[in-house]
C-alpha cells in the first residue's frame, strides 16, 4: 500500500473507531493526515454537522494544509468544518466571549509600556529596571505555558524571583485593564475564562461534538487544561501524536500530557505502525535509538517501503562522493570538523543537481558554520529558515567594534565616534559618552574632559581607565584577528560583560559557542578588510539561499532539526554526532537527555533512502566523544 485513497487495517480502525476519547499513536511517515481527513469525512457521513467538528493543529501552515487535504475529498461541496491552531481557536473564543472590550494584540513596544505602568512605582523598579524589562517577560511566558511557578522563577535574578507572584499579579492587572493580550495570553486567558465564567464554560463545552487534535505530543499543560474544559458530556476527543517526536520543551510542551490524556479520559489506544517514508534500515536504526528512552509509549514500527536494495547499517567509510548514495544508514568518523565539513561539501557538490537532500543541525549556529564553508567554496544551497548572518548578531557587535578600532579604524569622524561610544562602557568603565566629543580623537577628548574635572579620585580613575583602553587597543593592533578576540575575552573580559546582558542560561551557552566559532573563523583571514569582504559575501549567499528555498528544489537544503519536523528527504546528513551536540550542552539531566534523544530521532526519521550520521573522533591532543545516541548503532 502507498499513500493513496486506500487505508491499511490500522488506519481503517482509527477512522472507524467509536469511543468517548481516542489516542492515536502515529509514528513518522505513517499517514496520520491521511487518516484524520478520512475520519472527518466519516463523521460527516454519520450525520455530524460540519459546524460541530473542530480540528486543531499547532501551526497555521499545518491547519491550512489539512483543510486543503480535506476539501479535496469533498469537492465540489464546501463543508464548513472548523480548522484552526490552538491559539487561533482560543483567541476566537475570547473574542466571542468579550462583552464590550475585545482584547487587542500586544506588541513588544506596548508590552514595555505596560511593564512601566505596572512597576514604575514598585520598590524594585529603580534598582532592577533593566532586569524587569529584559527577564520578566520570559518568566511570564514560561508560567503561562506551563503553570510551573518554580520553573518560571528560575529565569529571574534572586530578588525578582522571590517577588514573582506579586509582580505577575501587578502586570496582569494592568494588562487586563488595558485590554491587551499576546500569543501566550490567547491560551492562558481562555483557560481563566473557562474556569471562572460558568456561563461561558457551559456554552463552549457543548459547542463541538467532535474535537480532533493533531501533533498532540506538542501540547503544553495550559492547552491541555483548556481542552479538558471544552469537553462536555457529548464531546468526543480524538488526539493524534507521537511522544517520540515531542521536541518543544523550551515552549512548555510535555509529552507526559499524552499519558495523562489516556488516563484521565480512559482513552482507547490505537497505533499507526507502518512507516511509508523510510527504508527498513532507517526505521530499524531509528527505533533502536529511541527505545533507549524509558518513559514512553512502547509502540511497534515497521517499514512499508519495498526496497530490496536497502543496505544494512554500515560503519566506516561509505561512499560520500556519489550522486546516488546507497540506501541505508551510514556512520562515518572524522578527525576534525574541517575534515568533516570538507567531505560533506564535496558530497553535496558532486550530487548537484540530484534528489532532495538535507543537512540537519542541532542549532542555527552550527548550520551557519557549515553554510560559511559552502559559501567559501561557491556551492549553492537552500535554507528553509529565515536566518540573519551570524556576523550581524547583536551580541557580537562590541567585539567587531574593538577589532575595527584596532585593525581598521574608519576615516569618517562620525563613524569613529560611534565605535568609541559603543565600546566605552563595555566592559563597564563609568565613563561619560559626552567626554568623547571634541576637536581631537575621541580618547584624547575624553582625557581632556576628565583632566579639566579633577576634583578627586573619580576623575583620576577615569583617566586611568582611558590609559588602559588606549594601551589595550594598541596591543590589539599588533595581534592577529583571532588572537585579538582571545585577548578581548581573557584579558579584557569582554565576553563576561556581554554575557551579563543575556537573560537565560541556555542563551549564554549559545553565545559562548557563537564566540568560539567566530574566533576560529577569524583565524582564516589576514586582515580586517579581508574578513569584512568575506562577511559581506556570506550575507549575500544567505539571501540567495532564502530566495532559492522554493525555486531550486534540486539544491541541498540546510536547516535545524526543529525546522525539519514534518518534512522528508531522499538523503539526510546529520553531522557532529558527538557529546555536547547530541545531547546539546553540558551535564544534561535525565529529562533533558530524553528530549535531546527525541530531537535526534526526529532528524533520523526525516530520511527516506539514505541516512548519513557523521561524527568527530578527534585527535590525540584533542579527542572527541561520540554521541551516546549512537551507542545502539555502534
Amino acid at each position: 500500500m502507498t499513500r493513496s485513497d486506500t487505508l491499511n487495517p490500522r488506519q481503517q480502525l482509527a477512522v472507524t473507531a467509536d469511543s468517548d476519547a481516542i489516542l492515536l499513536l502515529a509514528g513518522p511517515g505513517s499517514g496520520k493526515t491521511h487518516t484524520m481527513t478520512r475520519r472527518i469525512l466519516r463523521l460527516l457521513q454519520g450525520g455530524i454537522p460540519p459546524e460541530e467538528i473542530l480540528v486543531i493543529t499547532f501551526t497555521r501552515d499545518a491547519a491550512v494544509s489539512m483543510q486543503k487535504r480535506f476539501q479535496s475529498l469533498t469537492k465540489p461541496r464546501v463543508l464548513p468544518v472548523v480548522f484552526g491552531t490552538f491559539h487561533s481557536v482560543f483567541y476566537q473564543i475570547l473574542r466571542r466571549s468579550a462583552a464590550q472590550n475585545p482584547p487587542r494584540i500586544l506588541s513588544e513596544q506596548t508590552k514595555k509600556k505596560l511593564l512601566y505602568l505596572a512597576f514604575s512605582t514598585h520598590p524594585l523598579w529603580n534598582e532592577h529596571q533593566k532586569e524587569l524589562l529584559s527577564h520578566f517577560p520570559a518568566s511570564v511566558s514560561c508560567y503561562k505555558n506551563t503553570l510551573d511557578l518554580k520553573r518560571s522563577r528560575t529565569i529571574l535574578p534572586a530578588k525578582l524571583s522571590e517577588a514573582f507572584p506579586e509582580l505577575f499579579a501587578l502586570y496582569e492587572s494592568v494588562r487586563k485593564k488595558e485590554a491587551f493580550l499576546d500569543f501566550d495570553d490567547m491560551v492562558y486567558d481562555c483557560l481563566e475564562l473557562l474556569r471562572q465564567d460558568i456561563q461561558a464554560r457551559s456554552y463552549w463545552s457543548g459547542r463541538f461534538r467532535e474535537i480532533l487534535m493533531d501533533e498532540f505530543q506538542d501540547i503544553n499543560p495550559v492547552q491541555y487544561e483548556v481542552i479538558r474544559l471544552l469537553k462536555g458530556p457529548g464531546t468526543h476527543l480524538f488526539a493524534v501524536g507521537d511522544d517520540d517526536q515531542s521536541i518543544y520543551g523550551f515552549r512548555g510542551s510535555e509529552p507526559a500530557c499524552m499519558k495523562r490524556f489516556q488516563k484521565e479520559f480512559h482513552a482507547k489506544l490505537l497505533y499507526l505502525d507502518t512507516n511509508y517514508r523510510s527504508v527498513p534500515a532507517i526505521v530499524d536504526s531509528s527505533q533502536r535509538v529511541i527505545r533507549e528512552n524509558r518513559d514512553r509509549f512502547d509502540k511497534p514500527a515497521v517499514s512499508g517501503v519495498s526496497d530490496h536494495m536497502a543496505a544494512p547499517l554500515q560503519q566506516g567509510s561509505p561512499p560520500v562522493s556519489s550522486a546516488a548514495p546507497s540506501s541505508g544508514v551510514h556512520l562515518r568518523a572524522f578527525r576534525t570538523q574541517d575534515e568533516e565539513y570538507a567531505a560533506m561539501a564535496d558530497a553535496l557538490k558532486q550530487a548537484e543537481p540530484g534528489p532532495e537532500c538535507a543537512v540537519l543541525f542541532r542549532t542555527n549556529l552550527a548550520m551557519q558554520g557549515f553554510a560559511s564553508t559552502l559559501s567559501r567554496q561557491g556551492i549553492s544551497f537552500r535554507m528553509k529558515e529565515k536566518s540573519d548572518s551570524i556576523y550581524e548578531h547583536y551580541l557580537l557587535q562590541d567585539f567587531f567594534a574593538y577589532l575595527e578600532l584596532a585593525h581598521d579604524p574608519p576615516q569618517d569622524p562620525a563613524d569613529l565616534l560611534d565605535l568609541y561610544a559603543r565600546i566605552l562602557n563595555t566592559p563597564l568603565r563609568y565613563l561619560r559618552r559626552e567626554s568623547l566629543q571634541g576637536p581631537g580623537s575621541p580618547l584624547e577628548n575624553a582625557a581632556r574632559y576628565y583632566r579639566a574635572r579633577i576634583r578627586g579620585n573619580g576623575s583620576l580613575e577615569a583617566l586611568r581607565q582611558i590609559r588602559v583602553l588606549q594601551n589595550d587597543l594598541s596591543f590589539l593592533s599588533r595581534q592577529s584577528l583571532s588572537m585579538s578576540l582571545r585577548y578581548l575575552c581573557r584579558k579584557m573580559r569582554l565576553d563576561a560583560a556581554v554575557s551579563s546582558r543575556i537573560p537565560s542560561k541556555e542563551k549564554k551557552e549559545e553565545f559562548q559557542q557563537m564566540l568560539e566559532w567566530i574566533i576560529r573563523d577569524a583565524a582564516k583571514y589576514e586582515t580586517m578588510q579581508d574578513w569584512r569582504e568575506a562577511q559581506a559575501a556570506y550575507t549575500a549567499v544567505l539571501k540567495a539561499a532564502m530566495d532559492a528555498k522554493k525555486a531550486r528544489t534540486d539544491l541541498p537544503q540546510l536547516m535545524t532539526i526543529h525546522a525539519s519536523k514534518g518534512l522528508e528527504f531522499d538523503t539526510v546528513y546529520i553531522p557532529d554526532c558527538n557529546e555536547g551536540i547530541y545531547p546539546h550542552g553540558p551535564l544534561p539531566d535525565a529529562a533533558r537527555a530524553a528530549e535531546e534523544r527525541r530531537i535526534f530521532y526526529v532528524g533520523m526519521t526525516r530520511a527516506k533512502k539514505d541516512l548519513e550520521l557523521w561524527y568527530l573522533s578527534g585527535t590525540g591532543e584533542s579527542p572527541r566523544s561520540v554521541s551516546r545516541f549512537l551507542n545502539p548503532l555502534l
